[in-house]
């Protein structure tokens, strides 16, 4: 079985062993569709059989931008004593592309908490550290 690809977009494509597999990198901002034919020939030497199928590639989005935040410096005074949990801090962060949820996080701090969703800072409760 022969396999070969015909229409404008089946330079991005080849076949590897009977896979069809990508030629390039995709970029979906650039280009998020391709269709093309697939062409199946089968000859014995006396017989030629062929079909052909058409195939539509959807590209889908990959959020490949990194967040970037309003501020490049957060700062916040708190007048002591503070109570467990009280809210200390909101940053935010603007992303090019909102598909994907950006996750917070602050490592090794027995004094602070951040809620990972939110971005919302806390103060920890100082008699249990974690």
């Amino acid at each position: 079985m022969e396999y070969s690809l015909q229409g404008n977009d089946s330079n991005f494509f080849d076949f590897d062993g009977g896979e069809l597999k990508a030629a390039v990198c995709f970029d979906r901002e650039s280009r998020n569709l391709f269709t093309f034919q697939v062409v199946a020939m089968l000859s014995d030497g006396n017989l030629t059989a062929s079909g052909s199928a058409s195939v539509v590639v959807h590209i889908l989005d990959e959020n490949d931008n990194d967040p970037h935040f309003n501020e490049t410096i957060y700062s916040s005074r708190l007048k002591g004593p503070v109570e467990p949990m009280t809210e200390v801090l909101q940053f935010q962060q603007q992303m090019q592309i909102l598909l994907e949820t950006v996750k917070y996080f602050i490592p090794l701090s027995h004094s602070f908490a951040v809620n990972n969703e939110t971005g919302t800072i806390s103060a920890k409760n100082q008699d249990k550290p974690s």
